[in-house]
């Protein structure tokens, strides 16, 4: 956490154009969240925390998220937790490389908030996950609006396809350790031919899918 805390921390050089961050600060307000956020915390990250707030106005609190809970439950049953990626990655995912991708990835987050759209999209991603619509998860590049510019079909195949197959690779290597492995990720990972389900199956494993009673 403290390595993932320092690599978020707001870079002299990654400054948002002054209209971008007049933006951003009005989304701030909106969300009542301080606009100190913009000096104290990376810009991409900012535009992540927004997009997520976005959702408690549809019921949707990220306080409340699954991630916390399922790690909170295991540390609770004194579970070993162990992570599938290190922070670094993920910094390298999160972060644009460039001011440019830095500016990009943030105007297109604005772009949805600004529009509205930001908050009923992850309520609809929630009730799927929910509801266990696989069919629906499965033609999710086909209603997200996520994949309209190039740049974002790049950083969706950074986010997914280009990540599977470590995560594929250390599932399996904790497995091989002869441990019994409760691997959660998000649900964008388990379809497609490159997702989990799919990469395990081509290692050996039998995958079977598990639905519950609502």
């Amino acid at each position: 956490m403290m390595r993932f805390q320092e690599g978020i921390a707001l870079r002299p050089d990654r400054e948002l154009p002054k209209a971008l961050a007049d933006r951003v600060r009005a989304q701030l307000k909106t969300a009542c969240l301080p606009e100190e956020l913009l000096n104290a915390m990376a810009p991409e990250m900012v535009a992540a925390t927004l997009t997520v707030m976005a959702g408690r106005r549809e019921g949707l609190d990220p306080a409340y998220g699954i991630d916390n809970f399922y790690a909170g439950m295991a540390r609770g049953m004194k579970k070993p937790v162990l992570s599938l990626e290190t922070p670094e990655l993920q910094l390298k995912l999160l972060l644009g490389s460039t001011n440019e991708e830095t500016a990009d990835v943030v105007d297109s987050a604005l772009k949805e908030l600004e529009e509205g759209t930001a908050g009923p999209m992850l309520v609809r991603v929630g009730r799927m996950w929910a509801e266990g619509k696989i069919g629906e998860l499965e033609t999710y590049d086909k209603w997200c609006q996520c994949l309209d510019t190039e740049m974002d079909r790049v950083t969706m195949k950074r986010m997914l396809d280009e990540r599977n197959p470590s995560l594929a690779n250390h599932i399996d290597a904790i497995h091989a350790s002869g441990k019994r492995v409760f691997a959660a990720v998000g649900s964008l990972h388990m379809i497609g031919e490159l997702g989990l389900p799919s990469l395990l199956s081509k290692r050996g494993y039998a995958v079977e899918r598990v639905q519950f009673k609502r």
